[in-house]
């Protein structure tokens, strides 16, 4: 009865985000799309989390930088949108589109 409890509990703490076809594990650090294993950077898995976490929310690059690469990156805001490129070609054509570019705000994922 003890392991059925902790078991339980266990399954609650999993952390899973999911769009489309597009899940992630965030305690496991992993994503894939279609079942296929995403091969990601820890900055490119951060950026796709928080992407996804806020879904429908625009965010800017300035906002992108401080939540995914913290107030003390010292680089430009340009390396949001190389990541943001490296990220789509890897999601693939599907889950890509997802990734929207707001002309002059920033980035946004649709569900």
């Amino acid at each position: 009865r003890t392991q059925r409890i902790l078991n339980s509990q266990a399954d609650h703490s999993k952390q899973t985000l999911r769009s489309g076809k597009l899940l992630i594990d965030v305690d496991g650090f992993e994503a894939s799309v279609n079942n296929v294993q995403l091969s990601l950077t820890p900055q490119e898995f951060a950026l796709l989390k928080h992407l996804v976490s806020h879904s429908g929310r625009v965010q800017s690059r300035d906002k992108l930088l401080d939540h995914v690469w913290g107030r003390r990156y010292a680089g430009g805001s340009r390396t949001v949108d190389i990541h943001v490129r490296r990220l789509r070609a890897k999601l693939g054509p599907q889950s890509s589109e997802r990734l929207q570019t707001i002309r002059g705000v920033g980035y946004k994922w649709s569900d």
